[in-house]
């Protein structure tokens, strides 16, 4: 990137990342995350803060709320789809329905009510789209449901141990948030990003989103 102006620099403070385009400068807050399958540290938008310009400095970015917010839990699912989603392979292995018992192994395993509304209100309906809860299981989707769950519980406790529980609450306050005709994901808790760090985590609104 070419050498910023001085009126823009002020700006750039530590957390604060400045993009030009069309000889435009706009200012954001990020910080930067490894993610699996990235060789380098990929820098993430937390905020969009506005236009700057020589004249009238920064234009904050205050755009109306138009109807229609939603918000869904993603911060607990998303931790435990992170490390848990070769456990499909088993199902896949059984030729089973996999989207519909990975998504109830996890809900079992957040604490959640198996519920249609609980998955219609969680991340894991934008990821694992068009399920009934209620489908009825045979009897050997049962004996995999609960084979995988257990699975799936001791690869969460055997990546992060004792500290599984003070991060599924911590991710219980992570949400994805539509506004404005676009995914959002809320404001990270501190002790999040501390647990993130040490356990090589990354919470993202993907492809899944668009």
């Amino acid at each position: 990137m070419a050498e910023l102006p001085s009126w823009v620099l002020k700006f750039k403070t530590k957390g604060i990342y400045v993009t030009v385009k069309k000889g435009k400068y706009y200012l954001y807050r990020g910080h930067s995350e490894r993610i699996p399958g990235k060789k380098y540290p990929q820098l993430i938008c937390d905020e969009y803060l506005g236009q700057v310009t020589e004249e009238d400095g920064l234009i904050s970015s205050s755009p109306p709320v138009k109807p229609g917010i939603r918000v869904l839990e993603f911060g607990m699912s998303f931790f435990i789809y992170q490390l848990t989603y070769s456990a499909t392979d088993v199902i896949k292995f059984y030729r089973q329905r996999e989207d519909l018992l990975y998504v109830l192994s996890i809900l079992s395993l957040t604490g959640q009510k198996v519920s249609q509304l609980s998955y219609e209100h969680s991340w894991l309906s934008l990821r694992f789209k068009h399920l009934t809860m209620n489908t009825p299981l045979t009897s050997n989707e049962k004996l995999t449901l609960k084979r995988i769950t257990q699975q799936m519980e001791q690869s969460l406790k055997a990546y992060v141990g004792e500290d599984l529980p003070h991060i599924l609450t911590l991710s219980h306050y992570l949400y994805a948030i539509w506004v404005n005709n676009g995914w959002h994901m809320s404001v990270m808790p501190g002790q999040l990003h501390d647990y993130c760090s040490r356990y090589h985590l990354f919470f993202s609104l993907g492809e899944e989103t668009k």
